[in-house]
C-alpha cells in the first residue's frame, strides 16, 4: 500500500475531527471473508457529502482477487476490493477528494491556489451583481444584458479581467489554475 495515501488519509481524518464528528462518524476499514477489504467513510458534515461520484473503471482484474467496487450513497463512501486492493480503494477516495478541494481537507499548494482562484473570481462575480439592461453585452455575439458599471455581461467582464491578468484563469474542467492573477 502506498504510504502517501495513508498519510493523506490521516490528515483528512484529523482535519474532520472537531470534537463531534469523530464520535458519530469516521472511517472504518475491515476485512471481508471472501477475502477482501471494505472501507467505509462517513462524510456527514464534510464538504464531500454532496459532490458527484463516478464509479471508477476497476472491475474484475486479471487475477480473481483484483476486483474493486467503490460508491457514494447517502453521504457514505463505501469501497470494496480484493485482498491486494486496500491501497487502490483509498486512492479512489483520495482522487475523488482531490477533484473538489476545500479548506476542510489537507491541501497541496496547487489545491490551495485553486481554492484561492475560485474565491477570487466568486468575489468579483458577487460585486458585479445581476445582469440588467436594457443594454446588451458588447461582446461579439452575446445576447445577455450587461452588469452595472460595465458594458459586458458578468462572464465577459470576468473574461476581460482574466485576459489583462487582474483575475486568475482556471482550466475548463475546473481542476487547476492555468494562470494566477498579476500581483
Amino acid at each position: 500500500m502506498d504510504e502517501d495515501v495513508v498519510a493523506w488519509l490521516e490528515r483528512w481524518y484529523q482535519a474532520h475531527c472537531n470534537g463531534d464528528w469523530e464520535h458519530r462518524s469516521g472511517i472504518r476499514i475491515e476485512t471481508l471473508d471472501n477475502p477482501g477489504w471494505h472501507v467505509q467513510i462517513d462524510l456527514e458534515g464534510a464538504s464531500m457529502a454532496d459532490k458527484p461520484f463516478a464509479q471508477p473503471d476497476a472491475g474484475q482484474g486479471a487475477a480473481a482477487d483484483d476486483w474493486m467496487y467503490c460508491d457514494v450513497q447517502n453521504g457514505v463512501f463505501d469501497g470494496y476490493g480484493g485482498p491486494r486492493q486496500l491501497g487502490a480503494i483509498l486512492h479512489v477516495f483520495q482522487e475523488w477528494c482531490a477533484r473538489f478541494p476545500s479548506r476542510d481537507m489537507p491541501l497541496s499548494p496547487e489545491q490551495q491556489d485553486l481554492i484561492d482562484a475560485r474565491e477570487s473570481i466568486e468575489r468579483v462575480r458577487r460585486v458585479l451583481g445581476r445582469e440588467n439592461g436594457p443594454e446588451r453585452c458588447r461582446a461579439d455575439g452575446c445576447e445577455r444584458l450587461h452588469v452595472a458599471h460595465s458594458v459586458f455581461c458578468g462572464d465577459h467582464h470576468i473574461a476581460n479581467l482574466q485576459r489583462v491578468g487582474a483575475l486568475p484563469v482556471i482550466s475548463v474542467d475546473g481542476v487547476r489554475v492555468l494562470r494566477r492573477a498579476d500581483d
